[in-house]
């Protein structure tokens, strides 16, 4: 099964590490209405997205669409820090769901972990915190590096895994180590940032979002048999104003 998520990284303002520049609840309104309109499957947002203010956004405008988030970075320090320690995670879980005014959120991803960190996770009891204890319904991990990748396919505990499009296009192998090892993989940054339909007029972007996915769904189908057969998506006749963290799941 194939699902579309839409990331809201500058939805709400962007985070410049010092403050929130851009700030604009219009269109982070615009970008519910139509993730509403083209039956998009979710919104992937984090407290470090214009500062907490992507969540709060969400919480205010977005109650019946599914809903991501991620631990990793504590936004509670006078500068955001990265802290990945269990009761730091739980704590700003916590805060993210009241922020979304959600008892629960349907994934919680660990963002960008460093591999000497990622190294040191308790994977099992993450989840017995995060996920059986806690307000997640699943756990997953986003990652950078095609080292860090192989390591999540040695994890035991089974992990939603987002990872750049760009380097598993280099790296195919590695969605079959996913798989083989039972976690669920999805693709981020499917537009270079939007950079790739950026230069489009208006009325190709439609087409050319079309055309990316149907050709990664090709790839995945030809390198891989899973037991539901080849995925599908949803046809869009008309993308978000912006695709910059559109993310494709597996």
């Amino acid at each position: 099964m194939t699902r579309v998520v839409l990331g809201t990284m500058r939805t709400s303002g962007n985070f410049n590490s010092l403050m929130v520049v851009d700030r604009d609840t219009h269109r982070a309104a615009e970008v519910v209405r139509m993730a509403r309109k083209l039956n998009l499957d979710g919104l992937d947002t984090a407290p470090i997205y214009a500062r907490t203010l992507a969540e709060s956004d969400l919480g205010e405008l977005c109650h019946d669409l599914p809903v991501w988030t991620k631990v990793g970075v504590d936004v509670r320090t006078p500068l955001p820090t990265l802290d990945y320690s269990l009761p730091t995670m739980a704590a700003t879980l916590a805060e993210s769901g009241r922020r979304l005014r959600r008892s629960s959120v349907d994934c919680v991803l660990v963002h960008n972990p460093p591999i000497e960190v990622f190294r040191t996770f308790d994977w099992p009891e993450m989840h017995r915190l995060l996920v059986q204890e806690g307000p997640a319904r699943d756990l997953g991990v986003s990652v950078l590096d095609p080292s860090e990748i192989a390591l999540v396919a040695d994890v035991g505990t089974p992990l939603v895994t987002m990872v750049e499009t760009a380097v598993l296009e280099r790296h195919p192998e590695l969605a079959l180590r996913l798989r083989d090892a039972g976690h669920r993989l999805v693709l981020r940054s499917l537009f270079a940032g939007g950079r790739s339909i950026r230069t489009l007029p208006a009325e190709r972007r439609a087409q050319a979002v079309t055309e990316r996915l149907t050709a990664l769904t090709a790839t995945r189908a030809r390198s891989t048999a899973t037991p539901t057969g080849t995925p599908t998506w949803k046809e869009r006749t008309t993308p978000p104003a912006r695709w910059r963290g559109h993310r494709r799941v597996w």
